[in-house]
């Protein structure tokens, strides 16, 4: 957590990590609307399609871990 880290031996190193946050905790809701805001800001009108493409493509900063249960070897 306090060194950063190349994924593969490749790129630059970065720091990353994981946090697992309760999906009834009022933080989850505060923190997509802060999302939310930062799209709107970014994209304006073009802001829910952008990150409905992003959630989609699990690009976004917070996600639901419950969808990785359909991986295959997930358990």
């Amino acid at each position: 957590l306090f060194e950063p880290k190349k994924v593969n031996g490749e790129g630059e190193a970065a720091f990353s990590a994981c946090f697992l946050i309760d999906p009834a905790d009022p933080q989850v809701k505060a923190l997509n609307q802060a999302i939310d805001k930062m799209a709107n800001d970014k994209w304006g009108v073009k802001a829910a399609a952008q990150l409905k493409q992003m959630r989609m493509g699990d690009r976004v900063a917070l996600h639901d871990g419950d969808l990785k249960a359909s991986y295959d070897g997930f358990a």
